[in-house]
């Protein structure tokens, strides 16, 4: 389970005993012990993990796999102590779950970064889209799907936030490439990353999406208001 789930780091785990209780079938105690026995059989090394921010309570436990030749594993495998393959990552000293580096082995798959111009390029995102939104850090998953397809992620949520039913005709000539629009989406990436240097935002994403809806609405307000 634990070689399953190491996704960031080749043999690093960072589930916690109830989910891996649940994917086994298991109670969190019986996961626990197991986990014990292994630590002490040396197969594996627990760090303790602390949250990065906030109140630093501790989270889940950051899971190991101890790499051994196959020639000593039977042999040393079953030693009452084991010591830890660099002795600056002593099981018993608290790691922080974010800054837990370790180097990916050549097992891990390679795969090749590209940027925002690149994915633009590829999912025919307007260019605008990338300077406009540099401030917050969006993920190369979420950038996609909020600017693919002419932005019809935000468009959804545009109609979601807008109540005022005289707004429907410019809800419908809305345009992501809309200059107005535009310095609409740079103020949001703005405000929503200096609102993250002040306190931690759950969702980054839904933060800036809705921020972005509230200073579109207030311009279309501001346009059917002249037009009337």
């Amino acid at each position: 389970m634990i070689s399953q789930h190491s996704v960031k780091y080749y043999g690093v785990s960072y589930m916690s005993n109830a989910t891996m209780g649940k994917k086994l079938a298991c109670s969190p105690r019986t996961v626990q012990r197991s986990i014990a026995k292994l630590s002490k059989l040396g197969a594996i090394e627990v760090f303790a993990a602390r949250r990065k921010t906030g109140d630093k309570r501790q989270t889940a436990n950051v899971l190991r796999l101890v790499r051994r030749p196959a020639d000593d594993c039977r042999a040393k495998c079953h030693t009452k102590s084991v010591t830890p393959i660099d002795s600056s990552l002593n099981p018993k000293t608290n790691k922080d779950l974010k800054t837990f580096e370790a180097k990916p082995t050549e097992q891990a798959p390679a795969v090749a970064s590209v940027t925002k111009q690149e994915l633009a390029e590829a999912y025919n995102i307007p260019e605008e889209a990338v300077y406009t939104t540099n401030a917050v850090r969006l993920s190369d998953r979420k950038f996609v799907e909020l600017f693919a397809n002419n932005g019809a992620v935000l468009r959804d949520a545009l109609f979601k936030r807008v109540t005022d039913e005289a707004l429907t005709p410019l809800l419908v000539r809305w345009e992501l490439t809309n200059p107005v629009y535009l310095a609409c989406l740079k103020s949001a990436a703005i405000r929503t990353a200096y609102v993250a240097k002040q306190r931690p935002i759950r969702n980054v994403t839904a933060y800036f999406i809705a921020t972005y809806c509230d200073l579109v609405v207030k311009e279309m307000q501001a346009i059917e208001a002249i037009a009337v």
